[in-house]
């Protein structure tokens, strides 16, 4: 399972085609409070689904990069593979009119704001400035991404409180799903870089909105963002451990009689998250270990470059096929090895950005009148959002 990132250029351009967000009202409170109309007894056959709502002008940059880098799909169709849930649940990348995620019982939603990403590129490219004058390279898109990624988690903990009815030992809802993401984060091969950039999003942010304590909402249902930082680090260390992990807590100012608990405290959250009900695991999940679960493979990457290099590929390739039927009589290649034995590429062509085969085929499946040319993705498998297709 890959992990598909923005474009190369996605933080510049959003510094600089839209204003620091400083000015804006940042929302705090992020779930509505009313009770569904109805709740399902048993679950059915609901999925998640994904869109990419377009927005105005001043946010097509977060728009075109999200949605042709296929942000999140994989995630969704993981999840997919592993729940049933009582009806459908939309993710919605949107325009809110405010910095925001959110996820809403009476309309049964999870909503991603264009704003939220915004203000979390901005935030991520500070922490890439200061690590430059320290001489450490910051990959703030691969950082965006993965805090993307932590939010979706986070906001469908709180779907999943709700579909499932899960009580919540002290009622604080917000640090509970908090803690949700991040054990789901830490069952995925590499998910725990996600984690991390996910808390640090969250403590860049704080530094701008929480420097007047005269102005901090003592009130509101979520811990401030130092906190949660320190919260999903800690936890993060308590499974990985690492002598970075707790240099960069150490470096925040955590102190070691808060780190020497750090691994208790990711017991307890893992044991507290550890058995879902069976009835809402997919039959062939029910009886899984929790430890043996499909992983998502953060290590495998879909950059922006990569898959920006695959569509010119299998355009290339499809021209080079289109050729050779000129050339042959209108007769199909059989693969890519009749294009390289007329000498039409070369062999090394034959491998995508990922070291992958191309596929040929012709007559095609999904240009039934013509030739197909794909490129898998990252993950490996046709049929599946990030693959490639030549357009004819």
């Amino acid at each position: 399972m890959a992990r598909l990132e923005l474009k190369n250029t996605s933080l510049v351009l959003f510094s600089v085609l839209t204003c620091m967000v400083s000015s804006e009202a940042i929302a705090t409170g992020t779930e509505a409070s009313e009770a569904p109309e109805l709740k399902a007894e048993k679950p059915a056959n609901g999925k998640l689904t994904l869109a990419y709502n377009k927005p105005s002008e001043a946010f097509m940059p977060i728009f075109q990069n999200i949605s042709e880098g296929h942000v999140l799909a994989a995630f969704v169709d993981y999840t997919n593979g592993i729940l049933l849930l009582p009806k459908d649940l939309p993710v919605i990348f949107a325009e809110c009119g405010q910095v925001n995620a959110f996820y809403k019982s009476a309309t049964g939603d999870i909503t991603i704001c264009y704003e939220l990403l915004r203000y979390m590129a901005q935030s991520l490219l500070q922490l890439k400035k200061e690590n430059a004058e320290r001489g450490v390279e910051y990959d703030a898109d691969a950082a965006l991404t993965d805090a993307i990624t932590f939010v979706f988690f986070h906001e469908l903990g709180h779907a999943l409180v709700d579909l499932y009815d899960v009580g919540i030992a002290g009622g604080r809802e917000e640090d509970a799903v908090d803690g949700l993401a991040t054990a789901l984060l830490l069952d995925l091969d590499g998910g725990f870089v996600a984690a991390i950039h996910g808390a640090q999003a969250f403590l860049w942010m704080s530094k701008e909105n929480e420097k007047d304590i005269q102005s901090l909402a003592f009130w509101d249902e979520h811990s401030f963002g130092s906190q949660r930082f320190f919260n999903i680090v800690c936890w993060v260390y308590g499974k990985m451990g690492g002598s970075e992990i707790k240099a960069a807590l150490m470096r925040q100012g955590m102190q070691e009689s808060r780190l020497s608990k750090c691994a208790s405290e990711f017991h307890r959250l893992r044991k507290s998250w550890k058995d879902p009900p069976k009835p809402w695991l997919k039959p062939d999940k029910s009886d899984a270990n929790p430890e043996a679960a499909p992983r998502a493979n953060f290590s495998k990457k879909s950059t922006a470059r990569q898959v920006k290099t695959a569509r010119i590929q299998v355009n290339e390739i499809m021209q080079k096929a289109q050729q050779y039927m000129m050339d042959n009589n209108n007769e199909c290649p059989k693969s890519m090895d009749d294009l390289v034995a007329q000498k039409y590429m070369r062999r090394k062509q034959q491998k995508d950005p990922w070291n992958r085969d191309f596929i040929l085929r012709c007559p095609g499946k999904i240009n039934t009148d013509g030739i197909d040319v794909i490129s898998v993705g990252a993950d490996g498998t046709e049929g599946t959002a990030d693959d490639i297709n030549a357009t004819e």
